[in-house]
């Protein structure tokens, strides 16, 4: 009891806003982490034309998201904090709700006449792209509850129901693509409609006391001012991040996508682990940065980056037995391209440390200016280099991509908002051990028959590579940095 009392009590002293930080972040890892969970059932059951329909299917889902609301439901927690009384923010939820609501239904009547167009465009089969807007209708619905709650600090119901929908889907999706004949792409897409509709409902009853149905000009145009406006950066990220996707569809075919989904799905394990590291520390960043504590600031930073670096040596090293073990031998052709995907996810950790001060600085139409670009450029790569190289070569266009959007983010920070920030070559150091831990992977991988005698090299490597990123010189060294890690 006593125990109990104490738990309680240190839960009760940690502020609000570090739980509901808390509650966001996990749930964010939590449903992520389905898309590295589903792979070693989805490959084996789905060919590789089907694994690249349904993450190419994804890919337009997260475009089309942004582009067929105008981005307009955004608006609402925002309005929230310029709220008159209670009243006027049911008439502005109101006001989304019958916009948007207008909106994708005009979106759905053009997707049903001209199905044959977008199924051409998309290169997606028919029903797909007639329950696009559908599923949008359902993913908007669940937007909206989300940001009713958000500044209320609901964050617990949100991320319960969050996890609850996203496992609750994928379980259903497991049931049915073992039940499904034909088309077994489905099942997640199916999945997806069942679960949605039923919390549909749901996230209705939600948000009806806070609803009133109105349309006014007035709200109507601060949905406008404030949704619009951040449509190029939402889709930035997007693009930076799955346009690859479309592209390699585009001039390859779904079994290219599928086998570089794949692959990236695997990579996407570094991404994670990134999130897990700077969202955990973004507290202590706002705090050095308003006292000024410049000196902490670093050490940290630089600490955090080096285990950053080390982990990503670790998926390099064993990224391809990670593969062989998840997905049958018909996927194991793209695995090659896991290091590239990881070192851009590398890169994208050092962006964070410039793009963070562009947050802090509160100017974030630089945010917009960075993404965008970069996202352009990726594009540009891939226009140039995969007709020519294949859709591997997206991997090197995603890395380039990222290593360009690091570099606009310093300079940005550097020349045009001027915070305080560590050097770019002092983060970039670390990251230059990359180079020969990807020349060595790629030697055993060729050279080296038994996986006991590699495997035990590889370890001897992330050792080794340990003690020289962390300067460790003896064993008492080696303990210490272990402890405080």
């Amino acid at each position: 009891m006593n125990l109990y009392k104490r738990l309680t009590n240190i839960r009760n002293s940690i502020p609000p806003q570090i739980l509901h930080f808390g509650n966001y972040f996990g749930t964010n890892i939590a449903t992520k982490a389905i898309s590295f969970i589903s792979i070693p059932i989805f490959t084996r059951v789905l060919s590789i034309g089907d694994y690249g329909i349904i993450n190419l299917f994804s890919t337009y889902l997260g475009i089309l998201a942004i582009l067929l609301t105008l981005n307009l439901h955004t608006a609402i927690g925002r309005f929230y904090y310029d709220k008159e009384n209670d009243e006027e923010f049911r008439e502005f939820v109101g006001t989304t709700v019958a916009v948007t609501l207008i909106i994708l239904l005009i979106s759905t009547l053009i997707f049903i006449t001209f199905s044959d167009f977008f199924s051409s465009l998309f290169q997606l089969p028919i029903l797909l792209v007639l329950l696009i807007p559908i599923i949008l209708v359902i993913q908007t619905t669940g937007s909206i509850f989300n940001q009713i709650l958000q500044p209320m600090y609901q964050s617990k119901k949100i991320a319960r129901l969050a996890i609850a929908s996203s496992y609750l889907a994928f379980a259903i999706a497991v049931v049915l693509v073992f039940m499904l004949r034909k088309e077994k792409y489905m099942a997640q897409v199916y999945s997806q409609l069942i679960v949605g509709l039923v919390f549909m409902f749901y996230y209705f009853k939600g948000i009806r006391p806070y609803f009133k149905l109105v349309i006014k000009w007035n709200h109507l145009m601060y949905m406008i001012k404030y949704g619009v406006p951040m449509i190029p950066y939402a889709l930035s990220g997007v693009i930076l991040a799955q346009i690859d996707r479309v592209m390699i569809n585009s001039y390859e075919g779904k079994d290219s996508v599928g086998m570089y989904s794949f692959a990236y799905n695997i990579a996407m394990l570094m991404s994670l682990f990134v999130t897990a590291i700077y969202q955990t520390w973004i507290p202590k960043y706002f705090e050095y940065m308003k006292e000024k504590n410049y000196a902490k600031h670093d050490s940290e930073v630089d600490k955090l980056n080096r285990i950053i670096i080390v982990a990503a040596i670790c998926l390099i090293l064993f990224g391809r037995e990670l593969g062989l073990l998840l997905a049958p031998g018909k996927f194991h052709s793209s695995l090659n391209i896991i290091p590239i995907v990881v070192v851009g996810y590398v890169f994208e950790s050092i962006f964070m440390i410039y793009g963070r001060n562009i947050g802090y600085s509160k100017k974030t139409i630089y945010h917009t200016i960075v993404a965008l670009c970069a996202g352009l450029f990726n594009i540009w790569l891939n226009v140039l280099f995969i007709p020519v190289y294949g859709y591997q070569v997206a991997a090197l266009t995603t890395l380039a991509s990222y290593a360009f959007m690091t570099l606009l983010a310093w300079l940005v920070n550097t020349f045009i908002i001027k915070l305080y920030a560590p050097s770019i070559i002092t983060m970039l150091k670390p990251a230059g051990f990359l180079i020969p831990i990807i020349y060595l992977n790629s030697v055993l991988n060729n050279n080296i028959q038994n996986i006991f005698l590699a495997g035990a090299l590889k370890l001897a490597l992330i050792i080794i590579s340990f003690c020289v990123i962390f300067r460790v010189t003896n064993r008492k060294q080696f303990a210490i940095l272990i402890k405080g890690t």
